[in-house]
């Protein structure tokens, strides 16, 4: 959801720097590149470890939550360019569509509704659905599951190294289009394929075969 569909991240990152000041933390741009992809619980847990301190986990959220719904009610939530021109291709195609987010999910409904896309996806999985957030596969074979499609018949769409990850380790073929930052080695390696926008996604899928019904030009 954030960074693939919603351009949030560049939102996210102010909003944990200031909650992060708000509590005499300086969290820097290599450690948040790091927790791209995580759900709360991993992000604390790799705050501590690369901090060398336990951060007050309810001060730290308390402040980031309030920051960050005051952000996205303030400026509006951007989604990115090619996302409803890509929905719109898959529901022609009669393509069932799920999302599995590490962020939880009262947020998560809340920004999907606040876009207006909410409706178009059979389920929304959120982060404190599962019992381990990405790269683990819970999440992914969550969103397969309440789908009742088999993983092998699924195809993931990632922006960030944790959630391909994710997809991979739950068996679903994944299509990568990075964000913030660049894929890794490991996740060029494991990717189906790297697109650079959901235009270009579009366009694999239809010049791939994926959309058969969709006149290819």
């Amino acid at each position: 959801m954030d960074g693939l569909m919603l351009d949030t991240e560049r939102l996210v990152i102010p909003s944990l720097q200031r909650a992060g000041k708000s509590i005499g933390i300086t969290l820097t741009d290599e450690l948040l590149t790091e927790m791209y992809g995580l759900n709360e619980v991993d992000s604390n847990m790799l705050m501590d470890k690369r901090l060398g301190i336990t951060v007050p986990k309810k001060e730290f959220s308390d402040a980031f939550y309030a920051d960050y719904k005051r952000t996205i009610v303030q400026n509006g939530i951007p989604i990115k360019e090619g996302l409803i021109e890509l929905i719109d291709c898959l529901e022609k195609n009669n393509i069932r569509r799920a999302v599995a987010t590490s962020t939880k999910i009262e947020l998560a409904l809340k920004k999907l509704k606040i876009v207006g896309i909410l409706d178009r996806f059979e389920c929304i999985i959120g982060g404190d659905q599962v019992a381990k957030g990405k790269p683990a596969p819970d999440l992914y074979l969550k969103a397969a599951n309440e789908l009742g499609i088999p993983v092998d018949h699924c195809l993931a769409l990632e922006d960030s190294d944790n959630g391909a990850m994710s997809a991979y380790n739950a068996g679903i073929k994944v299509i990568v289009v990075p964000d913030i930052r660049k894929p890794s080695d490991k996740t060029k390696e494991i990717a189906l394929h790297i697109c650079d926008s959901l235009f270009k996604v579009n366009k694999y899928l239809q010049a791939g075969g994926f959309l058969p019904e969709v006149e290819q030009n």
